[in-house]
């Protein structure tokens, strides 16, 4: 099985979400009595955006376990994405863990196959992240 998702070194079954990429920040400027609008260049930078991960885990307590180290990743160095094959280090961006928000880790008792067999545990994460330039 391909391992397509990842954010550092953790590895999920699904992310989903789009991937924001740096972008010209362009603000526009009106004044009265003045014919047309002037755009400003604010620079090229990230912004925050959320993406969600799914995993499954040998048991509950692993699962737990696993969202713990999850958030070790915040505030901590950048970080590369992989989102369904597409290495976003190719474009020169990596991603810092800006936030991270539990949505579901529960036992399991009918899920076969995944990441780390027997998948006794699941973990659902939103994750905010930042993009930089590398």
């Amino acid at each position: 099985m391909a391992l397509l998702n990842q954010i550092g070194p953790f590895l999920f079954l699904d992310l989903a979400g789009g991937i924001d990429q740096l972008q010209l920040d362009v603000e526009a400027e009106q004044r009265p009595g003045v014919d047309g609008t002037e755009l400003r260049s604010l620079g090229i930078k990230g912004k925050p955006f959320t993406v969600r991960s799914k995993c499954d885990a040998f048991n509950v307590l692993d699962a737990q376990n696993q969202f713990y180290n999850y958030c070790q990743l915040i505030g901590t160095a950048v970080q590369p994405v992989i989102q369904y094959g597409t290495d976003y280090t190719m474009f020169g961006v990596g991603y810092v863990v800006m936030r991270l928000q539990p949505l579901r880790v529960r036992a399991n008792f009918f899920f076969t196959g995944g990441l780390f067999p027997p998948s006794l545990g699941w973990i659902e994460a939103a994750w905010t992240l930042l993009a930089v330039k590398l």
